[in-house]
This record gives structure tokens, C-alpha cells and sequence, in this order.
């Protein structure tokens, strides 16, 4: 199993509270605090559901065992790199990976990494970390059917400000990021 945990995520991308503003039509900035919290939620929206990021963001990949063959899926996308890598022992110390022993096997949509001839960590849970920088480099490389998403996620968040009965995504949102999704074929 691998748990996500974001070490660095920009304020803004490429969907800014400006354009957010003008989407929705609102004047002045007596929201923006509101709606800067709703532009970060759409985007960790986004994130969650298709595995894109919309602009550079480091993770970290958490995991408790080697998966087989020591390859290891990076689940967020376009991935551009590997950052930093640690293995803890027995006593919860931490060792970096050599570089040689990271190499990408495959550049599609997931990245597959592969850890060559590294021993298993030494603690039960979280022994492996992995901390890669994954996203769009700039605006114009986010696809408009994306940054779009972001902008119907935060619309249906504003407005249902206070009401617990509707839900976040509507169909449109879903028709925008399904041909970003992810599929697994078992």
C-alpha cells in the first residue's frame, strides 16, 4: 500500500483566485479569503480523483514493503522526477537511496520507478519514502478540460456553501476529467 503525503504545494497554479473570481461573476475582494480555500480544495479535488497535478508539487510515497519487483507506481501525473529516497532500519534510521538504484522504467501515465537490489526496511510500517515532483511546469501546459474542472469543483463549492445535502462533483466535472482518469485493467 502507498500513502500520499504533499511536501510542496503552490498557492497558485494555473487556475488563479482571479480567474476564479471572474468565473464566478463575484466583484471586489470581500470573498477572496473563501475562495482561496475553495481554489485549494478544487485543486486537491482534481488531484484525488484523475492524479493530476496542475502545477510542480513534491509528494512523498509511503510505503511499508517493496511491491514486486521493487517497482513502485507514482500515482500523480505528469511526474517529472525523483527528488529524494529513504530506507529506514530496525532502530527507524534513515538511509538514502543511491541514486543508481532509482532508475525510471517507464515515463506513461502512471510512472513506474524501478529500486534495484535495495534490502527490505526494517520497520513495519512506512519503512520506504519516496519523494518525487510530479505536475504541469506551467499554464499553458494544463490541459483546458482540467483547469476547467477546477473551476466547476469550485462553483459547486461555493454555492453549496452550508448545505450538507449536495454533493461535490456534477456531471460536467465528471465528463471533463474522465479522459485524464486513470484505468486499470485487472
Amino acid at each position: 500500500m502507498t500513502r500520499l503525503v504533499p511536501l510542496v504545494v503552490p498557492v497558485e497554479g494555473p487556475v488563479s483566485l482571479a480567474t476564479l473570481r471572474t468565473y464566478l461573476r463575484v466583484d471586489g475582494p470581500d470573498d477572496d479569503e473563501v475562495l482561496a480555500i475553495i481554489l485549494k480544495a478544487a485543486r486537491h479535488t482534481l488531484a484525488m480523483r484523475c492524479g493530476r497535478l496542475l502545477a510542480i508539487e513534491t509528494w512523498r510515497l509511503i510505503l511499508d514493503a517493496w511491491p514486486e519487483g521493487q517497482r513502485v507506481v507514482v500515482p500523480l501525473m505528469p511526474f517529472r522526477r525523483v527528488v529524494a529516497a529513504r530506507l529506514y532500519d530496525n532502530k527507524s534510521v534513515a538511509s538514502a537511496f543511491p541514486p543508481s538504484a532509482i532508475t525510471l522504467e517507464s515515463q506513461g501515465e502512471p510512472a513506474v520507478l524501478k529500486c534495484t537490489s535495495l534490502p527490505s526496511p526494517g520497520v513495519a510500517t512506512g519503512g520506504i519514502e519516496i519523494d518525487v515532483e510530479c505536475g504541469y511546469s506551467n499554464s499553458a501546459d494544463v490541459p483546458a478540460g482540467l483547469a476547467l474542472a477546477v473551476l466547476r469543483a469550485a462553483t459547486r463549492l461555493y454555492e453549496m456553501r452550508g448545505d450538507e445535502n449536495q454533493t461535490l462533483q456534477d456531471e460536467a466535472f465528471e465528463i471533463l476529467i474522465a479522459p485524464f482518469r486513470s484505468v486499470r485493467l485487472a
